[in-house]
């Protein structure tokens, strides 16, 4: 994709000399944008750690891609690998936000699989806070969103189901028709993404799976044992709960 000024979209080389990650054609575009730019360009220059992301910008005409500031979250038990908190401010934050997550892996609805997992994070609240509608997703789908996206909205590759929290650089001349494409098709029948709240971590799947064997054995006990159903009945809601409680 071809670099151009962040304020008048004129193809430039010419890029923000303190984050490098912004292009400007003139020192007073770079003016005129700095109290934008401000808050972004600090935390970029003074970060450890960052992902290339995509950014689909409220008030922009098209996608772009940024550094995105992230660091290691506190291991967890079941986890000791620890976890890669992402920096989304100031994209998501500020009063009434709730930054939410949907996973993408295939291309459109039922469509071969992208061989990748695109993690896309946005404002769940909007309807809330009063975003105001996203003009670069309206734009690169020319009118065709299903859905009212509002807000900004941010893109990079995560590395699967089973690592949730684990990133990796999103490459916007792969990554931007997958998702074009999702913005298009997610809010009719059939849903190309995995939602966050929705996904469901292997041990769970494991529990679920242990729970259903042991209803399904009560069911299909043998006429001799019908005395057992009741205690079998019991077994299982405890161990549900306990299955629930622990994870």
């Amino acid at each position: 994709m071809q670099n151009t000024c962040l304020v008048c979209d004129t193809p430039v080389n010419t890029r923000c000399a303190k984050c490098t990650s912004v292009y400007y054609c003139s020192k007073a575009h770079i003016a005129q944008d700095w109290p934008m730019h401000k808050a972004y360009c600090k935390r970029v220059r003074a970060a450890t750690n960052t992902f290339d992301a995509i950014l689909f910008g409220v008030d922009e005409i098209k996608p772009r891609a940024i550094k995105l500031p992230w660091s290691y979250g506190p291991q967890v038990d079941d986890d000791p690998r620890g976890w890669q908190l992402l920096e989304r401010e100031p994209w998501l934050g500020g009063k009434d936000r709730c930054p939410y997550f949907f996973y993408v892996g295939t291309f459109g609805v039922n469509g071969p699989s992208l061989g990748r997992i695109l993690a896309l994070y946005y404002d769940e609240n909007f309807l809330i806070n009063g975003s105001p509608i996203n003009r670069c997703i309206q734009n690169i789908t020319k009118g065709k969103a299903a859905h009212p996206w509002a807000g900004n909205v941010l893109a990079l590759r995560s590395k699967g189901l089973r690592s949730l929290d684990w990133y990796n650089d999103a490459i916007i001349e792969e990554d931007l028709a997958p998702l074009v494409r999702f913005f298009e098709d997610y809010g009719k029948e059939d849903d190309p993404a995995v939602r966050g709240n929705d996904v469901v971590s292997s041990k769970k799947r494991e529990n679920a799976q242990v729970a259903a064997d042991i209803a399904s054995a009560s069911v299909t006990a043998e006429p001799g044992t019908a005395d057992l159903k009741p205690f079998a009945f019991v077994v299982f809601v405890l161990l549900f709960f306990l299955c629930t409680v622990l994870i």
